[in-house]
């Protein structure tokens, strides 16, 4: 037992400190990639609904008018 010395305690010390590191890195990376898929996401939804409002205009379900003003409120 008397092999360890000193350095046993502070190789214990080393080995909390780069879990620690790496728990940090973990969550700030983990939170970066939820914020930019939120983007992603929410773009994809507004493009669809302009797609779907696009189909409906075709298909003669609403007037120009409608149209126009559904897509003004999508794009803003």
């Amino acid at each position: 037992m008397m092999w360890f010395g000193w350095g046993f305690p502070f190789m214990g010390l080393c080995f909390l400190v780069l879990i620690a590191v790496a728990l940090y890195l973990v969550v700030t990376s983990s939170s970066r990639c939820t914020i930019h898929s939120h983007y992603q996401e929410s773009s994809y939804n507004n493009e669809r609904a302009v797609e779907i409002l696009k189909e409906r205009y075709a298909k003669g379900k609403i007037s120009k008018e409608q149209f126009l003003q559904m897509r003004n409120e999508l794009e803003s």
